[in-house]
């Protein structure tokens, strides 16, 4: 019984191959390619079709080009392959057929059948420019473009990695803006904010776009070794947080977190640790 079921299993796949095969051969390998999915010949991309009943390959469809005639094209900005087909975009279906393969010019390969960025987790796809570019510090190359304010740099191995250009700071793989550098703040009928159409200000350490640069807020000031705003001695800290306050500092509890039992467990005032005292400009010196 089990030898018959695997001789059935073996007619089954002989009469599909020969089917395939034989639909294949009869592609007219000038204007078709056959779609394995659809099990018949389909139209190449630049092919003269008749109307838009007639089959052209996947992502293509059956439109009036430029000399007049009706020709098979690819929807939107897709690129046609050197085999007549369709490039498929990031996050897209793919797999190991003609009509499903990947842009490469984007960067892109098929893993776990969808289109992605090749150096995965360094790399990230641009909407806009419609290919992969590399986040900080990732690789790039003539072809490989990085991330907006970084550029492709050396390193003593030779090895290609983005960096930040002058004047920004890498904040989660790109560059923002860095400690004391101009921002720009705009204002309309709905109040002040950020003008998106700039760049931003350290998210990380965090700074805020004060009168035009990069700054820390008030009762705080920016530790250039850590690269993060500190609390003077009375600002609000949190107990969570060990480095927030000032150098020899501390967050101390609230004397009046009785008052709020839910806050006062977390928040605190910016202290100087034992040792040490405030001076004028509220930092703690020894």
């Amino acid at each position: 019984m089990y030898r018959l079921q695997n001789i059935f299993a073996i007619l089954n796949f002989l009469i599909i191959f020969h089917t395939i095969s034989g639909a294949e051969e009869h592609c007219d390998s000038m204007t078709e390619i056959y779609d394995p999915d659809q099990l018949k010949c389909v139209l190449k991309v630049g092919s003269s079709c008749l109307s838009q009943e007639e089959k052209c390959a996947p992502g293509s469809h059956c439109v009036v080009a430029i000399d007049g005639i009706k020709r098979c094209s690819c929807f939107g900005a897709k690129s046609k392959s050197e085999n007549g087909t369709c490039l498929l975009s990031n996050n897209e279906f793919c797999g190991s057929s003609l009509l499903k393969q990947c842009d490469f010019e984007q960067g892109l390969v098929c893993k776990q059948g969808y289109c992605s960025c090749k150096y995965g987790q360094f790399q990230r796809f641009n909407i806009t420019l419609e290919k992969c570019v590399s986040t900080v510090p990732g690789p790039c190359n003539n072809f490989t473009k990085c991330v907006e304010n970084a550029h492709c740099s050396e390193n003593l191995e030779t090895f290609q990695q983005c960096v930040c250009s002058q004047g920004f700071i890498a904040v989660g793989g790109h560059c923002q803006l860095d400690y004391g550098e101009k921002c720009e703040y705009i204002h309309n009928y709905r109040g002040s904010h950020y003008n998106f159409n700039s760049f931003t200000c350290d998210t990380a350490a965090p700074l805020k776009c004060i009168d035009g640069i990069c700054q820390c807020e008030n009762l705080e000031e920016y530790d250039t070794n850590m690269k993060i705003c500190r609390g003077l001695v009375g600002t609000v800290c949190s107990l969570k947080n060990e480095e927030y306050c000032t150098e020899n500092g501390e967050c101390g509890m609230r004397r009046d977190r009785h008052l709020f039992p839910r806050r006062g467990q977390l928040d605190g005032f910016c202290k100087c640790k034992t040792g040490s005292s405030a001076n004028s400009k509220k930092r703690c010196v020894r």
